[in-house]
C-alpha cells in the first residue's frame, strides 16, 4: 500500500473530506489525505495490457503480447536471486482446438510423457510454448523426472532454463465453473496463497535437477481475474510471495479450462459362453498404468533417499577420519612428553596363541 500523509483540521468541509491527490495542489484545504506517487516500474494490469505499441511474439498457433515494462522487470528480476515480481501477459489462440496447435519438441514431450495426475496437459503445454517464446526458454526435466526428498511433499510441473539459471515451473488456471462474474478477491487469495507455499516448500525439497527459485504461471479467463491476482499477491505477506516470480497469462479460449481428469473406465468382466472364451477389455488408464506410475514413483523415492544417504555418509566420515587424525597427533604428543624415547614392536606373531601382540620397551638415559 503506498504510504500516506494526512492533515487534521476539524475545519475540512464535508465535500472535501476522503479524497486523495497525487500531488499536493497549491488551493489543497487542509485535511486532505495526500498520496505518494505510484511506483511506476511495477506493471499493472490495467495500464499495460491491450495498449497499442506493446510487443508481440507471433506462432503458427497463437500470439503473445508482453508489454516491454514486462519484459524489463521480468530480466531485472532474474539477477536479483531474492526479488519477486509480477509480470502480466495476454495470449490469443489462432487455433479453436488443442489438437490443431502445432507444438515444438517441449512441447510434444510434457504433452506425451506421463505426469502425476489432475488435468493440467494443455495448460503445461502452452505454458512451456509460452515461455520459450516470450524469454527463450528450454524444458530441462519434466514433472516425473524431477527428485525430491522427503517424496511426499508439493512438486513443480516441469523445469526449464532461462539465461543459464534452472526455474522451476508450477502451471494453474484460475477461473470459476458457474462464470467468471462468481470470481471473488476471496478465491484469488486462497488460489495464490495456496499455491505459493507449495512453491516454497517444493524449492526446500528439490534435489535434482537443483533449482533455488520458481516461477508461478497463472492462466487467466479474463482481465479482471487478472486484477483480482494482481491486487491480492501484494498484499500476501513476503514470507509467502518469497522469490517467485507470479506470470499472468490473460487467454479466453475455452479448450485450455474445460480439461477434466480421466478416470479409469471400471469395465466388468464378461462371462463366458457357448460361443467364445471371456475376455476383458483393458483401458488406457486403467490397472496397468496406474501400476507403471506407482513403480516409477517408488524408483524415484528409492534414488531419492540413496543420494541422501550418500550424503551423510560422506559428512559423517570426514567428521570421523578428522576426529581419528586429531586423536592420534594428541597421543602422540602426550607420550613424547612423558617418556624420552619409546620404542614399539608390532605384529609379533605367537604360533601357540595365534594372535597379534605389541610389545612395549622404555630404554632408559
Amino acid at each position: 500500500m503506498p504510504s500516506c500523509s494526512a492533515k487534521v483540521d476539524s475545519g475540512v468541509p464535508v465535500e472535501a473530506r476522503g479524497r486523495c491527490y497525487q500531488s499536493e495542489p497549491e488551493n489543497a484545504p487542509a485535511g486532505i489525505v495526500i498520496m505518494a506517487s505510484r511506483n511506476k516500474s511495477r506493471p499493472r494490469v490495467r495500464d499495460t495490457l491491450g495498449k497499442p505499441g506493446n510487443p508481440t511474439f507471433f506462432s503458427s498457433s497463437f500470439s503473445l503480447e508482453l508489454p516491454s515494462v514486462c519484459a524489463k522487470v521480468f530480466k531485472s528480476t532474474l539477477l536479483d536471486r531474492y526479488k519477486p515480481c509480477f509480470v502480466p501477459s495476454l495470449m490469443k489462440p489462432v487455433s479453436k482446438k488443442f489438437e490443431e496447435i502445432t507444438l515444438s519438441r517441449a512441447g510434444v514431450k510434457l504433452r506425451d510423457t506421463p505426469n502425476a495426475g489432475g488435468a493440467s496437459v494443455r495448460s503445461e503445454v502452452m505454458s512451456i510454448e509460452v515461455l520459450q517464446r516470450a524469454f527463450s526458454a528450454s524444458l530441462k526435466a519434466s514433472e516425473m523426472e524431477v527428485n525430491y526428498y522427503p517424496p511426499n511433499g508439493p512438486i513443480t510441473d516441469f523445469v526449464c532454463e532461462i539465461n543459464g539459471e534452472n526455474l522451476g515451473v508450477s502451471v494453474t488456471r484460475a477461473f470459476h465453473f458457474r462464470g467468471q462474474e462468481h470470481f471473488c478477491p476471496e478465491d484469488a487469495r486462497r488460489l495464490l496463497r495456496k499455491k505459493l507455499e507449495g512453491v516454497v516448500k517444493s524449492t526446500k525439497t528439490v534435489l535434482f535437477p537443483e533449482f533455488r527459485r520458481q516461477i508461478l504461471h497463472v492462466w487467466c479467463k479474463s482481465k479482471r481475474i487478472a486484477e483480482l491476482l494482481e491486487k491480492e499477491y501484494y498484499r500476501l505477506r513476503s514470507a509467502v510471495r518469497s522469490n517467485t516470480v507470479l506470470f499472468v497469462t490473460v487467454c479466453e479460449t475455452e479448450w485450455l479450462y474445460d480439461e477434466r481428469c480421466t478416470r479409469p473406465v471400471k469395465v466388468k468382466k464378461k462371462v463366458a459362453d457357448n460361443k467364445g472364451p471371456a475376455y476383458t477389455p483393458v483401458s488406457a488408464n486403467g490397472r496397468k498404468a496406474r501400476r507403471a506410475r506407482q513403480r516409477h514413483l517408488r524408483t524415484i523415492r528409492r534414488k531419492a533417499e540413496t543420494a541422501l544417504m550418500f550424503k551423510y555418509m560422506k559428512f559423517y566420515l570426514t567428521v570421523a577420519t578428522t576426529f581419528c587424525v586429531f586423536l592420534m597427533v594428541s597421543m602422540g604428543s602426550y607420550l613424547a612428553s612423558r617418556t624420552p624415547s619409546v620404542r614399539i614392536l608390532v605384529e609379533t606373531y605367537n604360533e601357540t596363541q595365534p594372535k597379534y601382540f605389541i610389545q612395549r620397551c622404555f630404554c632408559t638415559t
